[in-house]
């Protein structure tokens, strides 16, 4: 199992929003690394696509499957292993998400986390070390 790691990053911000394995709470992402909101046909199938995702560990190709006609890696959390969502590797055809006013493409590389396995955060003056931070490139 080959895990990806990546350089950390000192945080000092105000009121830091951030989002949280609900199962053991390791830290996952950041508010601002939010690409854009999915709803689902199902409240637990609502989601958040990222950017950058921190201490989770992303399937290797061999287990690479299908979600409808794109080619997806799920993504677990590093420290318990529930299963928080999945990275698209291949996005099939044009996909444009609508909320709140805004149009988004879905594309290559983004990673999609189910709100129902995340707590959101909030932390007044945050000032710590974060985990190793994972990034996609565009």
């Amino acid at each position: 199992m080959a895990l990806q790691k990546f350089l950390a990053k000192k945080l000092e911000r105000v009121d830091t929003k951030y989002f949280q394995c609900e199962a053991c709470n390791t830290h996952i992402a950041l508010a601002e690394d939010i690409y854009f909101f999915i709803p689902g046909e199902r409240i637990i199938e609502h989601g958040m696509v990222f950017h950058k995702l921190a201490n989770v560990r992303i399937d290797e190709p061999i287990n690479h499957h299908q979600l409808g006609r794109h080619t997806v890696a799920d993504i677990y959390c590093i420290r318990c292993g529930n299963k928080l969502g999945w990275k698209y590797i291949k996005v099939c055809g044009l996909h444009i998400h609508h909320h709140a006013g805004s149009n988004y493409t879905l594309r290559d590389n983004m990673m999609k986390l189910l709100m129902s396995k995340l707590l959101q955060m909030s932390s007044p003056g945050l000032d710590y070390t974060a985990p190793p931070v994972m990034e996609n490139k565009h």
